[in-house]
């Protein structure tokens, strides 16, 4: 985990859940479905959001489980 290299380890828990949680803000569940549709490539979508590349992914892996489309 990339945290471990910036964080104490003891704050590593908490600064992912807080990327999970703003990742859920920035690409809601109206407005990730948008930009997946208007944008050529993942790059786009993540500067859109002005999200990093692997928070966007996980994003996208909870909206999919979310919405009940990843069975």
């Amino acid at each position: 985990m990339k945290f471990k290299k910036i964080y104490l380890l003891e704050n590593c828990e908490k600064e992912l859940r807080a990327n999970v949680s703003v990742s859920i803000l920035m690409a809601n569940v109206r407005a990730l479905p948008y930009a997946l549709k208007k944008f050529r490539n993942f790059d786009e979508v993540a500067n859109y959001f002005f999200l990093r590349k692997a928070a966007l992914q996980k994003r996208i892996l909870q909206y999919l489980e979310f919405t009940g489309e990843m069975n």
